[in-house]
């Protein structure tokens, strides 16, 4: 009887423990400290679309057709008319080239000109075939003279020609995130196929504002390029002319980060332009402008009426720790926010209430860099999404050896997958145990049963032999 006690005794304990996994029900998970509260994992997640603020404040009366104010910190809509709808951009394509040359090519790196630029149409800065020029001068000429030579030349010098050019262009649209732009050229002359919106043209503009080199070469009035090979005296100046920028012009707007004007005749006026104040960093693209005047007018009334409207408050900070994956040892890799994260609100209402929705689960099947980018959240307002926030490894982590199995990423944590294994090793223990009272049991019985036998026998009255 005491045998059977001590197996069911062991043999519950085991269960309990094998089971334990609800009585750590997302230990780990607790130790993170954040605002906000983690959602389970749902469907995959769907393609982005453009967040808005729902129900924007009244914007003033505007003639371009086409118009998208966005906050730079969260990506966010403030307001937007047609903000979807493609327009022919004109030379705001400059932005994207400008972009590209940063990433291929650097600012000393010498240029041979081709036969092809000295017969770009439009604006020109008088390039000549077989000129030698550096890319910081043909950068300057791009953004300040609006040279379409110059455009067309960091094209070939980057791709070869101008439509592998236009494929590299548009794979970097699509990198930043541009939905509805198809780009045929690098300088915005016509064409049919040439075409973004108010909103694809925002996010480009603000890629340009987060590099200080182009940042810096928007904000000068008026540069000299170096005298050439082929221009050994020639003094070739490229002039900024955008109001925005020009101190003295009664347009300057002296929050103007970086700005871009564009127009053709087929496309009309264009503008895009980033501007920042009082901690809060905004887009506003305007698109078949009424005249150029109009879009340096619309663009400050719109900066003011974003700045004067909305509040921006960062929600997440850059390096905080958002979730925890169990390692071996008692260890835990923390992912953190990449960025800062963002939110407006209109007229100062607090933002609260928001929930991390983990699309996918964050399965770590290959060794991980300090750094590496190994998953994204979801942040949701009210059920809707607004936005997402890369997850990093803050520490290297070798899979094989640290990461533990499935059962400690589910609910439970490292104590829950813990327990688990504690529970089947008892239970492993408890196996081996009964199975040596079974055996003690069977050897005892056959001991028990000889033994009366015997007093069986030597009992009894055998008569005897005669002879």
């Amino acid at each position: 009887m005491i045998y059977k006690k001590m197996i069911t005794g062991l043999l519950s304990l085991a269960v309990l423990l094998s089971s334990a996994q609800g009585l750590a029900v997302y230990a780990t998970e607790t130790i993170v400290e954040t605002p906000s509260v983690e959602t389970p994992a749902g469907e995959a997640a769907a393609v982005d679309l453009p967040l808005s603020i729902p129900n924007p404040p009244q914007v003033p009366s505007l003639l371009s057709e086409g118009v998208v104010v966005m906050d730079a910190q969260s990506g966010l809509i403030l307001y937007e008319k047609n903000g979807f709808q493609q327009y022919m951009p004109a030379s705001t394509t400059k932005m994207m080239t400008a972009l590209l040359t940063m990433d291929h090519l650097k600012l000393d790196q010498m240029i041979t000109i081709g036969p092809n630029p000295p017969f770009a149409e439009g604006a020109s800065m008088g390039f000549k075939e077989g000129e030698i020029v550096s890319v910081q001068d043909l950068l300057y000429s791009l953004l300040l003279h609006s040279a379409n030579d110059a455009a067309l030349a960091l094209a070939e010098a980057i791709s070869g020609t101008k439509e592998e050019f236009a494929k590299l262009m548009n794979e970097k649209a699509r990198e930043l995130g541009c939905l509805n732009t198809n780009f045929a050229n690098p300088s915005g002359l016509t064409d049919p196929n040439h075409k973004t919106t108010p909103y694809d043209l925002s996010l480009i503009a603000r890629a340009v504002s987060e590099n200080p080199t182009l940042v810096a070469i928007d904000h000068v009035y008026s540069y000299k390029l170096s005298t050439t090979n082929l221009e050994p005296e020639l003094n070739r100046w490229a002039t900024n002319k955008n109001a925005l920028l020009t101190k003295g012009h009664k347009l300057y707007y002296e929050p103007t980060v970086v700005a871009k004007t564009g127009w053709t005749p087929e496309a009309g006026y264009s503008h895009t332009a980033v501007a920042e104040k009082d901690g809060k960093r905004f887009v506003v693209t305007v698109m078949r402008a009424a005249n150029q005047t109009n879009y340096w007018e619309e663009t400050r009334l719109l900066f003011e009426w974003a700045f004067a409207t909305f509040s921006v408050q960062k929600v997440y900070a850059a390096g905080q720790v958002m979730k925890q994956i169990p390692l071996k040892k008692q260890q835990v890799l923390n992912l953190v926010a990449e960025k800062d994260f963002y939110y407006a609100t209109a007229n100062g209402a607090a933002a609260s209430g928001f929930e991390l929705h983990y699309d996918q689960e964050i399965d770590l099947k290959e060794n991980v860099v300090k750094g590496e980018k190994v998953g994204e959240v979801s942040v949701m307002l009210g059920g809707q999404k607004v936005g997402r926030v890369n997850l990093l490894a803050d520490q290297d982590v070798d899979v094989e050896s640290e990461v533990l199995s499935e059962e400690a990423n589910k609910p439970g944590g490292v104590w829950g997958a813990r327990l688990k294994v504690l529970g089947k090793v008892l239970l492993g223990i408890v196996g081996a145990f009964a199975l040596l009272i079974l055996v003690v049991r069977t050897i005892n019985l056959r001991r028990r049963k000889k033994r009366r036998m015997q007093k069986l026998y030597s009992n009894r009255n055998f008569p005897k032999n005669n002879r």
